[in-house]
């Protein structure tokens, strides 16, 4: 009988108990049916919006960008870097890479580099006039004008006033044709004639850009010229008749 007694007992604690852990595991199932759901939708193949949190259209085209300016920042520090040697061939990369701009900021440092030696000087000159692409400035101008005026008999007249052409500046083509006049009046320009002066700075000055031409001071080297027409011819002996 007591046997009986406590197995009975027994079973009627382990019923409790299941009972128990049932009902916790409802109310657990409960609690969590009853919170949010996360729905996931499949988007088209061709949606144009963004497809995640980080994926912005717009974000990646400026961060694409900002590469791209660094990465040609970078090359151009470089290839200025290289024209402060002395280096010839950056003006062709120049051109290549960021146009005129670009390729006046290299020629800018060449002409620091290779301004005090006549040598290297006389390089950039042949390099420049050698090429139907290539421009001067007006720093290379005035240091082969400064070059010139120390010897008029050493260096050609003509290279003078072709790179003061090539600056794309009236009023340094001016400078130079006023010195070679000043050179010529002074004697210095034995070899050359009134009539062969007056051609070449003539011809010289269409090689200025029309754009430097027809500006203020391409109205001013106009004015210079026609007086320097009129000396010129004055002192040409006439053509001898026979």
């Amino acid at each position: 009988m007591e046997a009986f007694l406590i197995i009975s007992i027994f079973l009627l604690v382990l019923l409790t108990a299941a009972y128990s852990l049932r009902n916790r595991k409802q109310a657990k199932l409960a609690k969590l049916s009853s919170a949010p759901t996360a729905v996931f939708v499949a988007l088209p193949a061709d949606w144009p919006g963004p497809r995640g949190l980080f994926d912005n259209p717009e974000q990646h085209a400026a961060l694409a960008l900002a590469e791209a300016e660094r990465t040609a920042a970078e090359a151009r520090a470089a290839l200025l870097k290289c024209a402060a040697t002395g280096d010839l061939s950056v003006l062709a990369e120049a051109c290549a890479q960021g146009g005129d701009e670009l390729y006046q900021q290299a020629l800018g440092e060449l002409v620091r580099c290779v301004r005090r030696d006549d040598e290297a000087l006389q390089r950039l000159v042949n390099h420049i006039t050698q090429d139907d692409h290539w421009r001067a400035n007006a720093a290379l101008a005035a240091a082969v004008l400064a070059r010139w005026q120390s010897a008029p008999e050493r260096f050609a007249l003509g290279e003078l006033l072709h790179i003061a052409a090539l600056s794309d500046d009236a009023a340094v083509f001016q400078q130079t044709a006023e010195a070679a006049l000043a050179a010529w009046r002074a004697g210095c320009l034995g070899w050359a004639s009134a009539h062969n002066l007056h051609a070449l700075i003539e011809s010289e000055y269409w090689i200025l850009a029309p754009a430097a031409r027809q500006s203020g001071e391409g109205f001013v080297l106009k004015r210079m010229l026609v007086t320097v027409r009129r000396e010129l011819a004055a002192a040409t002996p006439p053509a001898s008749s026979s």
